[in-house]
């Protein structure tokens, strides 16, 4: 799967997240779900959604289309978006971290960060956590003060990352590592060298019984890691294209590939129990359902 398809996935579900406008896709059937597609359309500078089913449709920005979706106007383009306790938050590659006032739909902070090509932003443990890919760095934010209280080296170029109560973890694509940082010391503790370096290495991160999973598109493969000791507890071998970002239920893990499948993993066996085939690819689990 190319970075071009990556970022229009990121895009796509950045601007639904945004508008707080997502679509339940399929919780864990084996059948393709019926979903509404809306069209995602970037009208200059403004990100906005549209429930029109034509990519042509123009709406003023700020303008209400439905009683669940409205248009957020932004000036620069955001490729990732984390909502949680701590706010609504996106990250330009231009080197923007912006928070959404989620009564107001405006922006209320507009924070300057490195420029990356590429990383992702994720809220938990009572902050705001960015990965820098070009700089190979964790940035924390103080989502109280809207200040960097910490900057983090990390493994090479990590892109994903997963927030839990006391650990940050952040997938090195590049590296063929995860490192674990410590939420209560900004220290890095660990760093799980299990896969081969280069490009197309870890992307995301889940959790699912007690152990972290990530998929590596470069070795075809989902890794099983030992959050204690980093020991590759289990690898599965997919063979598609290419494989992106995993996600959970907390009980079972799904692997989206570049194939249009979405493959379902039971941890107490570590094999595939079922290939489904929805709809629309899910990108996110909230709620009891997959959204997308």
């Amino acid at each position: 799967m190319s970075r071009h398809h990556l970022g229009a996935r990121a895009d796509s579900l950045r601007i639904a997240l945004v508008c707080a406008s997502l679509i339940a896709v399929a919780a864990c059937g084996g059948t393709s779900p019926t979903t509404t597609n809306p069209a995602a359309t970037t009208i200059s500078s403004a990100a906005a959604v549209s429930t029109s089913p034509s990519p042509e449709s123009s709406t003023s920005p700020g303008a209400t289309l439905s009683p669940d979706v409205t248009v957020v106007p932004l000036d620069a383009d955001f490729y990732a978006v984390a909502a949680g306790a701590e706010g609504v938050w996106l990250l330009s590659s231009a080197g923007r971290v912006l928070q959404i006032d989620e009564a107001t739909n405006h922006v209320v902070a507009d924070l300057e960060v490195p420029a990356s090509e590429f990383g992702s932003i994720a809220v938990g443990a009572g902050s705001v956590w960015v990965t820098s890919f070009d700089h190979d760095t964790l940035i924390r934010i103080d989502p109280a003060t809207k200040k960097i209280v910490a900057t983090i080296a990390v493994g090479t170029n990590p892109e994903s990352l997963l927030v839990t109560a006391d650990t940050v973890w952040t997938a090195n694509h590049r590296g063929g590592s995860i490192s674990k940082v410590a939420v209560a010391t900004n220290a890095v503790v660990a760093t799980f060298d299990f896969a081969n370096h280069g490009t197309s290495g870890p992307k995301g991160v889940v959790m699912a019984a007690g152990d972290v999973w990530t998929t590596v598109p470069n070795m075809l493969s989902l890794f099983r890691i030992s959050p204690t000791t980093g020991g590759v507890v289990a690898r599965l071998t997919l063979l598609h294209d290419d494989l992106d970002y995993p996600q959970s239920d907390g009980h079972f893990v799904f692997v989206p590939t570049s194939d249009r499948t979405f493959e379902k993993i039971d941890p107490a066996t570590n094999k595939v129990v079922e290939h489904l085939t929805p709809a629309t690819i899910p990108w996110l689990f909230a709620r009891s359902a997959f959204w997308a």
